[in-house]
């Protein structure tokens, strides 16, 4: 789940700062955080070989990408940065039907 701050997407480029509450049945919860910028047109963008377009939206803060804030279960005192990619699906128009994939990257030793 995504959580905006009041007043959601705004500003120039969509620019918005984002909290994500992320369940793994069985696994646990991880606490995120981010500053994004959908609308950058230097965001950096590929194509895959099936055509989707992919935009690595996650500026911030930690080095152009979002933090772990914490998490339960097997996450529980994991530290490290995502991205989140937003892939716009060929034959879809843009804003419209898409898909999204968070990259987690975990520091080396969980934290005790």
């Amino acid at each position: 789940m995504e959580i905006l701050a009041s007043g959601g997407i705004g500003g120039p480029n969509n620019t918005h700062a984002s909290d994500w509450i992320v369940s793994i049945p069985g696994r646990g919860v991880l606490w995120l955080n981010s500053n994004d910028n959908s609308g950058l047109p230097d965001l950096p963008t590929t194509t895959r070989p099936d055509g989707s377009v992919v935009q690595d939206v996650t500026t911030g803060p930690a080095n152009g990408r979002g933090v772990i804030v914490g998490g339960s279960g097997e996450f529980a005192n994991r530290t490290g940065t995502w991205d989140e990619l937003d892939i716009q699906k060929p034959g879809y128009p843009a804003l419209g039907t898409f898909e999204f994939e968070m990259h987690v990257y975990w520091d080396q030793k969980p934290k005790k």
